[in-house]
């Protein structure tokens, strides 16, 4: 199905190896995807991504597993985490929290607000624990909450989580306000440890989605929909940006996606999927911890044999791959 010289690129990104070698692969890879999308390869391309599974890009805080389009799934170390920092340009996103070690906690407050607050102490002071200035932009989540970055201007970070992380935009784009990783040097764990946590990754159901607002934390309960039998959609955010959500499939139903002008990620955390092409014979099984991406215009029907919980980012074709 594929070339050679393919096949050793997908070999190569599946070494472990220094975050911009993982990046230059990568973007030599996406080039092809747009290619075979543009000649509306659909099949393959599900395939050839399932075929690559997660991209391991080891941070000096943790490691990040990220997929072809903007799905993320974050390990931070305890009490570590992203510099805070702010989204210059049109990058949005969200944070599904997984986990929460201790000590954890998501930090969202809006630019001008963390500006006002500089008066009262440096952020490399409150890092250290010297003054209480910014602690009112800190949030211990549960488990099943979400945050959304949904504009630019927005400082944030996350310490010492498991997250899932949904953007419109997979590479960084961010201006650092205070960054405590400066000098530090990732650790290369081995991708057979880190495929084996994201083996036992519970991804909870999410509950509440929680956005910006004047500066406070606006919560909004996300109710799933049915849109088949057997199936439920819970969407976390949607704008003209991307899409999050996480669906779950009973055993024996089925759901039929009419992908539209988006490319659409899909990772199975949990259970196992069947996915047909409408226009292709052969099926793409998707077991748990794999993922595969479909390409514009396509459609799929998804048939789940056990219960099935995926978790799904579509992102439109004009911002894919930025």
């Amino acid at each position: 199905m594929f070339d050679l010289n393919l096949l050793k690129l997908v070999d190569a990104l599946q070494q472990d190896q220094p975050y911009g070698d993982v990046e230059r692969l990568e973007f030599e890879i996406r080039a092809h995807i747009r290619r075979m999308a543009y000649a509306n390869q659909a099949r393959e391309v599900a395939e050839l991504v399932k075929r690559i599974g997660f991209l391991l890009k080891y941070k000096p805080y943790g490691v990040k597993c990220s997929t072809l389009l903007g799905y993320s799934v974050f390990f931070l170390h305890e009490k570590e985490g992203f510099s805070f920092q702010r989204h210059a340009v049109h990058k949005t996103e969200l944070f599904h929290f997984v986990d929460v070690l201790p000590g954890g906690y998501v930090f969202v407050g809006e630019q001008t607000d963390i500006v006002e607050a500089t008066k009262r102490g440096t952020m490399q002071d409150w890092w250290q624990g010297k003054n209480n200035a910014f602690d009112r932009f800190v949030r211990v989540p549960t488990p099943g909450d979400a945050f959304e970055i949904e504009r630019t201007g927005i400082v944030h970070t996350a310490i010492g989580c498991v997250l899932e992380e949904y953007a419109n935009v997979s590479t960084d784009m961010v201006e650092r306000l205070f960054d405590q990783n400066a000098g530090r040097r990732p650790v290369i764990r081995g991708r057979s440890d880190v495929l084996k946590n994201i083996a036992k990754l519970h991804v909870p159901i999410p509950t509440r989605a929680y956005t910006l607002r004047q500066g406070a934390f606006v919560p909004i309960s996300i109710v799933p929909v049915a849109p088949a039998p057997g199936v439920r959609d819970h969407v976390m955010h949607e704008d003209a940006n991307f899409a999050a959500r996480r669906v779950f499939i009973e055993p024996g139903f089925e759901w039929t996606m009419e992908v539209g002008p988006s490319f659409v990620s899909l990772f199975c955390s949990d259970g196992r999927v069947t996915c047909a092409h409408a226009d292709t014979p052969s099926v793409l099984q998707l077991n748990a911890t794999e993922n595969t991406m479909f390409i514009p215009g396509s459609r799929w029907t998804l048939h789940a044999h056990i219960p099935c919980a995926l978790s799904i980012l579509s992102v439109p074709q004009d911002l894919a791959f930025l």
